[in-house]
Formats: structure tokens, sequence, C-alpha cells
């Protein structure tokens, strides 16, 4: 079956068009899932964000300090950690990244830890008035 070029050109366009929005939305897991796939569970409330781009890159993440009051699994130590967040606002300009965690200054969290080589990588977040 031959393809005339205008649809070959729209199948290229429709391809281009959608690979972007998949690398931009995060995965649903449950807290079951979470539990499991996390070293540490932590509690705690949401000291300071600052916005920072990645070098080399349009991409804008934003540093959430968040100061540890209880630590459920793993024993964590610290009294803070800073998670890596994807997206955030510079100069008025934003990165939005679908399924990223919103996080308010202030506010109560639950954090589902994982560690990495350097820090920790959250694998997921419950918001509610966790006092």
């Amino acid at each position: 079956m031959k393809l005339n070029a205008s649809r070959a050109i729209i199948i290229v366009a429709t391809v281009c068009v959608t690979l972007p929005a998949l690398s931009t939305t995060l995965l649903y897991m449950d807290q079951f899932d979470l539990l499991e796939n996390s070293n540490h569970l932590v509690r705690g409330k949401v000291v300071d964000q600052e916005a920072v781009r990645a070098s080399g890159s349009n991409m804008v993440y934003t540093l959430v300090t968040v100061e540890v009051s209880d630590s459920f699994k793993g024993g964590l130590s610290s009294q803070t950690v800073t998670l890596l967040n994807p997206g955030g606002t510079i100069d008025g300009e934003g990165v939005k990244v679908f399924g990223a965690a919103e996080f308010k200054t202030g506010e109560a969290v639950l954090l589902f830890l994982k560690d990495s080589l350097k820090s920790f990588n959250y694998h997921g977040i419950l918001f509610d008035n966790l006092q």
C-alpha cells in the first residue's frame, strides 16, 4: 500500500506532536506501591521553595525544603530534606509538568522518599491536615 505525501506528513506531524506530551507526565502509584518502593516515609512541613533552571537547558525545577517532624520508615536522621520538583516559574516564565506535586509553603506533607546517590527522590506525597 502506498502512502501519498500528505498522509505521510500528517502521520509524522501527529507523532511529533504527541511524543513530547508523553515525556511530561508523571505516573500514578497507589499508597501501597509508594510504600513498597520507598526507603523512607516522613511527615513534615514545607518551609521554603526556590525555582532553578537546569544548566544548559530551559527546564525549570523547584527546590522544595521540608522540615521533618516524624520518620515512620527508614530512620531518616536529617531534620530537613530538599526535593527537586519538576516545574516552576522564573522571571514570569513557567514550566508545568502534569502529575508533578504542587507544594505550598507552610503546608503539611507526608513524603514517600527513595534514596539516590546524593539525595532523595520522592515517589509520592499526601497533602492534608497532618498535624
